[in-house]
């Protein structure tokens, strides 16, 4: 073990590097990962979606898949000399023989669809792809419709419900689709070590509000007073409310039941001052709506705050 230290102490640690060539090239301090390209090709995924948090290698996973794969890297054998992956002649075979296209949007800091799609740094390619502010959002529809194909109606009712304050409606609909759709999996019930029901809900209701694209830009995990809020929906226009969501997994040790969570979840929304990125931005303190989402497994309870505007209830 001390060789081993001694060894990386003469070796350059490249803090932040995620170009898998520059590493190589450079012989900087490497952590050989490539067994993944073997592992990922032998699973034979049509799709593989990777979900770390920030700094945790996922770019320069994928600039080591590329160099791997792209026929733009024919003949390095130099970057995967001396790495578990070299040591299969199978793999020698495939370095460098397919088209691809690799795009990155780690360098693009924009807060909106069209300030993204035209940062200079959102990635090589990415003007092929034509992509869209309504082709985004037809995306996520037809994703949602694919989990719902006889309830259109039901998700449409839930849109209008969430914009009005209708808790009662979005109750309703959170803990049917709750019960008929998803599995204990999901929610962390049957590995909670392995899933975080948290964070799944969290996607799942930023799934159901993203076709509010056109009235709201929507945001989410973004630092607004003294904390991180769970989600934010700014109204474009002066007629609709702003509103801040909060997230809350029902715990025995902090809450006594569902309903404490929620006012949990809206007392964090005022204590942290998450409305203050709103109020900054002219929208009055009236004009914003607070919801608590709290999870129990599949048991979902929806709450509002009583400081929010009256005008557009049902």
């Amino acid at each position: 073990m001390c060789e081993i230290l001694r060894s990386a102490e003469k070796t350059p640690i490249s803090i932040g590097g995620q170009n898998f060539e520059y590493m190589r090239t450079e012989k900087v301090f490497y952590v050989d990962k490539t067994h993944f390209i073997k592992e990922w090709w032998e699973e034979k995924d049509v799709v593989t979606l990777i979900t770390r948090p920030r700094r945790f290698g996922k770019t320069l996973n994928l600039s080591m898949m590329e160099c791997f794969f792209s026929a733009g890297y024919v003949g390095r054998d130099d970057l995967f000399e001396g790495l578990s992956i070299w040591e299969d002649e199978s793999y020698r075979k495939l370095q460098g023989t397919f088209p691809v296209i690799s795009i990155s949007f780690a360098g693009v800091k924009a807060n909106s669809f069209q300030g993204a799609r035209d940062d200079p740094a959102r990635g090589k390619h990415i003007y092929r792809l034509k992509l869209t502010n309504h082709e985004v959002r037809l995306m996520f529809q037809d994703m949602i419709a694919a989990w719902f194909p006889e309830d259109e109606t039901s998700y449409q009712n839930f849109k209008e419900a969430f914009l009005t304050g209708d808790l009662d409606y979005m109750n309703q609909y959170m803990n049917e689709t709750a019960a008929e759709v998803f599995s204990s999996f999901d929610i962390g019930r049957k590995s909670p070590e392995k899933t975080h029901p948290e964070r799944f809900y969290h996607g799942f209701v930023l799934g159901l509000i993203v076709d509010l694209a056109g009235r709201y830009q929507i945001r989410s995990n973004r630092e607004s007073g003294l904390g991180r809020y769970d989600v934010m929906s700014e109204p474009l226009y002066q007629e609709d409310d702003a509103i801040v969501i909060e997230f809350k997994v029902f715990s025995k040790q902090k809450d006594r039941t569902l309903e404490n969570a929620v006012e949990n979840a809206l007392e964090q929304i005022k204590k942290k001052k998450y409305d203050t990125e709103l109020i900054a931005r002219g929208i009055h303190e009236n004009r914003i709506r607070h919801y608590g989402f709290a999870f129990d497994g599949k048991k979902i309870l929806i709450g509002e705050a009583d400081v929010c505007s009256p005008r557009n209830r049902r």
